[in-house]
């Protein structure tokens, strides 16, 4: 890790892996302007999958165009020129995004498996951002590909809500461990930025004093901070809260059955781990 990572920050670059599903475009935004609050680059990935690659060579492998009404066979060479002209698509679309946030960008094309290419690059600052549809169209075991990269050596992942709701302010989940201390901490910052309330819900069955004291130092710089105790499931509290919070930082150590509970909820969720 570098030594120059910041409390406020322990991002060093925000990572959207790109794809062909029209959620993509809504996340090159939302990302877009993610980097430009925190002052990090934004990186588009688009990985030619191999395995549709290979798929297309199959004798059944057919394309159906439903409206024009046609069946064609496929094969490698069509799919090879389709990824081609996915990846300038992509690419122009992420260079638009970076040029009206004025932030640093960058494209990457790679060849091979979305998991194993992404865990090749990857670093332990990286956010890693990936549409809520991403590879539903072609591949459905691609649907929870941030599950698949839990174990890599991103800082972080960013699930993105196209739900059009009215959102106000961040939502912080603090339990006491470094990885929630960067949630707070990152939280207070994005909270700062936009000049919107963060909101503290310390898990656990009391809210004391100590760790509401380590709140406010975390969010120091914040105007408005409410620090909650969390009693009970910490998806149950977001369900109920209204208007919902813009995003919602958590932290990594949360258990297991927890954060699927909390991706659930359609919410716009940065999750943070130690690093």
């Amino acid at each position: 890790m570098n030594d120059d990572t910041t409390p406020g920050n322990p991002l060093s670059r925000i990572l959207v892996v790109l794809d062909p599903s029209a959620e993509t475009r809504s996340l090159l935004d939302y990302a877009a302007e993610l980097a430009a609050e925190l002052g990090v680059p934004l990186v588009g990935v688009f990985v030619e999958d191999t395995d549709i690659a290979e798929f297309a060579e199959l004798p059944f492998a057919r394309e159906i165009c439903i409206s024009a009404g046609t069946v064609r066979a496929l094969s490698r060479q069509r799919m090879q020129s389709y990824f081609r002209a996915e990846a300038a698509r992509l690419r122009r679309a992420l260079e638009a995004a970076g040029r009206a946030r004025r932030i640093s960008c960058s494209f990457e094309l790679r060849r091979g498996r979305v998991e194993t290419e992404l865990a090749a690059i990857v670093q332990d600052r990286d956010l890693i951002a990936i549409a809520p549809g991403f590879g539903t169209v072609v591949r459905a075991r691609d649907h929870d590909i941030l599950g698949r990269l839990s174990g890599s050596a991103a800082a972080g992942f960013l699930a993105f809500s196209q739900r059009r709701v009215v959102r106000d302010g961040i939502l912080a989940v603090f339990t006491g461990s470094p990885e929630s201390e960067r949630a707070v901490a990152l939280g207070a910052t994005i909270a700062g930025r936009r000049g919107v309330p963060l909101r503290v819900v310390v898990a656990g069955p009391a809210l004391e004093p100590a760790m509401g004291e380590a709140v406010q130092r975390l969010a120091r710089g914040v105007d408005r901070v409410e620090v909650m105790a969390g009693e009970g499931r910490v998806a149950d509290m977001l369900r109920t809260l209204v208007p919902p919070p813009q995003m919602v930082v958590l932290p990594a150590d949360l258990s297991g059955d927890e954060l699927k509970r909390i991706r659930k909820l359609d919410l716009p969720l940065l999750v943070i781990r130690r690093t």
